[in-house]
C-alpha cells in the first residue's frame, strides 16, 4: 500500500534551469529519468547522486535521489538527501511527502509526524499524505490528533475501506483513553464498575455484568440506567418477572433533568459527537465520554460493514476483528476475502494465523502445511503446526518444527513452552529444562512452574525443584481463587 503512495506521487524534478546545457549532466540527467521511468530505481540512485556531487545543494536534485532510494526500498538511506531537499526549499511537496513515509518505513513514526504534516499543509486534497499522517499519529497513540484526518479521509472517499477502518481504530481508541484514565483516577467508582459491566454485557457476559451492576448500585442507589440494565440481563436469561421488577425500580428514578445532567441526556438522545466532545475530569463525565466513543466506533463499524464486498473491506474488516481478538469471526472474514482473490499471500497468512487461535485444527492444518512449504523456516508457521502435531499427541512430529520455531524466533515463548512439553513427553527432561525456564514467564495457572520442577525432579535436581514447585502452587492458588470469584457471580434474584 505505501509503495502505492509513493508511485501515486513520482516525478522527476530537475530545479536548476541551466542543467542540460551541460553535455555530461545532460546526460546523466537523461539516464536517471529513463532509469526512473523503467522502475530501476537503484541506479537511478546512483546517478541522481552523482549529478548532486556535481551540483551541490541542489534540491531537485536530492529529491530524486531520495525517491529513488525510497522507492528502490532502502528508505533508511533516502532520509538525508530528503531532508536536505527540504532545508533548501519548504514548498517541495514531494520531499516532504516521501521523507515522512521513509521515517514510518523505518519505524520512526515520531520523526514523520512533521514532514507529513508540511505535506498536508501544501496539498490539504492529497489523501496518501492525510492518510500517512493519520497512520503515524495513531502508531503514537495520538489518537485525538488522528481523528480529524481520518474523517477528512473518509469524506474525501466514502467507498474506502482502509479510511472507515481508520476511522474505527481512532474511536476505539479514544474510548479506551477514557476508559484508563477512569481507571486510574476512581478505580472503585461506581461509574468504573459500571463501565466494565456495560463491556461485559456487550460481551454477553451475563454473570459478571450482573455482579458488577449489583456492587454499582450499592455504592450509588439512585444512579439511572443501572436497574434498567440489570433488567435486561434478566430478560437475556428468561427471568421476565424479575426483569418486570427492576424495570420497575428503574422507572421510580423518574427521567434525567437535562438542565443538570445534559451529557447524559445527549448520549440518550443519540448526539455522540458531543458527548465525545463535552468536557470534565469527573468519573461521570470520563464514563460517558467513553461511551460516546465506543458507540461512535460501533456506528462507524456499521458503515464499513455495509460497504460493497471486496477483498479491502474484508481484509479490514477482519483486522479489526482480530484486534478485539474475535478470531473466529476474524477468520470467516478473510475466508470471504480469499474467495474474491484466491491465494493471496496476506490474507492467507490472516486467514492461518486465526483459525489456529480459534483452535480450529481442520481447517487449519492443511493452510499451514501449505505455507511452511513457501516459508519452511518461518518461527510462526513452524510454531503453529508443531503445536497441532503436540495437540495430536504426536511430538516426535511436533518437535522438529518447534526446534526450527525456536531457533529463528529465541523470543517465541508459546513455541519454547510447546517444545518444553514435546521433550518432556519423549522423556529429553534434560533437554526440555532450558525451554521450560524461558516459557515461565507465561505462566498463569501453575502448570508450567509444575513441568520445569518434574523435569528438574528427573534429571537429579530435586533441590532445584523446590521453588518452581512453591511459585506452582502459589499460581494454582490464585488461579483457584480467580475460578472461585467467577462462579460465585449467580444472577439472583432482585
Amino acid at each position: 500500500m505505501k509503495t502505492m503512495l509513493l508511485r501515486s506521487v513520482l516525478c522527476v524534478c530537475l530545479l536548476s534551469g541551466g542543467l542540460l546545457a551541460q553535455s555530461d549532466p545532460a546526460q546523466l540527467a537523461e539516464q536517471g529519468k529513463q532509469a526512473m521511468a523503467a522502475g530501476r530505481f537503484d541506479e537511478a540512485a546512483k546517478v541522481w547522486r552523482t549529478l548532486s556531487e556535481q551540483i551541490p545543494d541542489n534540491p531537485g536534485l536530492l529529491l530524486n535521489e531520495g525517491m529513488a532510494l525510497a522507492m528502490a526500498g532502502q528508505d533508511a538511506q533516502a532520509i538525508a538527501p530528503l531532508k536536505k531537499a527540504t532545508t533548501l526549499a519548504d514548498d517541495i511537496f514531494p520531499a516532504y511527502l516521501f521523507l515522512g513515509a521513509s521515517y514510518l518505513k523505518v519505524g520512526r513514526p515520531g520523526e514523520s509526524v512533521a514532514p507529513l504534516e508540511k505535506a498536508v499543509k501544501l496539498q490539504p486534497d492529497h489523501v496518501p499524505a492525510r492518510g500517512m499522517l493519520a497512520e503515524a499519529l495513531i502508531t503514537l497513540g495520538r489518537a485525538a490528533a488522528a481523528l480529524p484526518h481520518q474523517k477528512k479521509l473518509v469524506e474525501a472517499d466514502a467507498q474506502n475501506p482502509a479510511a472507515w477502518a481508520g476511522l474505527v481504530q481512532s474511536y476505539d481508541a479514544l474510548a479506551s483513553r477514557e476508559f484508563e484514565a477512569l481507571e486510574k483516577s476512581a478505580p472503585e467508582s461506581p461509574w468504573m464498575l459500571r463501565l466494565v459491566a456495560d463491556a461485559r454485557l456487550g460481551q454477553q457476559q451475563y454473570p459478571s455484568a450482573f455482579f458488577l451492576y449489583r456492587e454499582a448500585l450499592e455504592r450509588a442507589p439512585k444512579m439511572r440506567g443501572l436497574h434498567a440494565a440489570v433488567a435486561e440481563i434478566y430478560r437475556r436469561t428468561d427471568r421476565a418477572e424479575w426483569a418486570h421488577a427492576e424495570a420497575e425500580k428503574e422507572a421510580a428514578l423518574g427521567d434525567a433533568d437535562c438542565a443538570t445532567a445534559k451529557t447524559e441526556c445527549d448520549f440518550l438522545a443519540g448526539k455522540l459527537e458531543a458527548v465525545a466532545g463535552s468536557a470534565g475530569e469527573t468519573p461521570e463525565a470520563r464514563y460517558w465520554r467513553a461511551r460516546a466513543y465506543s458507540g461512535l466506533a460501533a456506528q462507524t463499524f456499521g458503515k464499513l460493514e455495509a460497504l460493497p464486498a471486496t477483498p479491502a473491506k474484508h481484509d479490514w474488516i477482519a483486522r479489526l476483528f482480530a484486534e478485539q481478538k474475535r478470531h473466529d469471526e476474524a477468520a470467516a472474514e478473510w475466508k470471504k476475502a480469499l474467495a474474491l482473490v484466491p491465494g493471496d499471500p496476506s490474507f492467507e497468512a490472516g486467514y492461518a494465523m486465526q483459525l489456529f487461535l480459534a483452535r480450529n485444527v481442520v481447517e487449519s492444518r492443511p493452510l499451514l502445511e501449505k505455507l511452511l512449504t513457501k516459508a519452511p523456516n518461518d518461527p510462526q508457521w513452524n510454531f503453529f503446526l508443531g503445536d497441532i502435531l503436540l495437540r495430536e499427541q504426536t511430538p516426535e512430529e511436533a518437535a522438529p518444527l518447534l526446534k526450527k520455531a525456536v531457533a529463528a524466533d529465541p523470543d517465541l515463548m508459546p513455541a519454547h513452552h510447546a517444545l518444553g512439553r514435546a521433550l518432556m513427553a519423549m522423556d529429553q527432561p534434560a533437554e526440555a529444562i532450558p525451554h521450560l525456564r524461558a516459557a515461565l514467564v507465561s505462566d498463569q495457572d501453575g502448570s508450567l512452574h509444575y513441568q520445569l520442577a518434574q523435569a528438574l525432579i528427573r534429571t537429579g535436581k530435586r533441590d532445584e525443584a523446590r521453588a518452581p514447585l512453591a511459585k506452582s502452587q502459589e499460581l494454582r492458588a490464585a488461579a483457584e481463587a480467580r475460578q472461585a470469584d467467577a462462579q460465585s457471580m449467580e444472577i439472583a434474584a432482585p
